[in-house]
């Protein structure tokens, strides 16, 4: 068994202890992203999403639609993450913007 699916049978092991903890579900969706299981990754963000309005769950979310081809609810999710975020750290989501629509995913 790899190391990412060790990670991930410990993070499905903590989320049986404690179901609604964000910080579980959040690194979950990120491992599955990094394991390319985005369907997987995009369930836990959408059910975490309607918990905490977090920039990096609309960010984490904008990269996995972008990466599954769905333009329309990237820009979405990526436009919800600067909604959230400090105005140092804009240009992050700018710059995903800006690359969605110059490449036209």
């Amino acid at each position: 068994m790899n190391r990412n699916q060790e990670a991930l049978t410990m993070y499905n092991l903590a989320q049986e202890i404690s179901k609604d903890n964000p910080l579980i579900r959040f690194r979950k969706a990120h491992l599955l992203t990094i394991m390319k299981r985005y369907k997987e990754a995009l369930d836990q963000l959408l059910y975490l999403k309607d918990i905490i309005q977090e920039c990096n769950v609309f960010f984490l979310m904008g990269k996995i639609y972008a990466k599954l081809g769905d333009t329309q609810n990237a820009l979405l999710a990526y436009t919800q993450a600067q909604d959230y975020l400090k105005p140092k750290s804009s240009n992050m989501v700018k710059e995903a913007i800006g690359f969605i629509e110059s490449n036209d995913i």
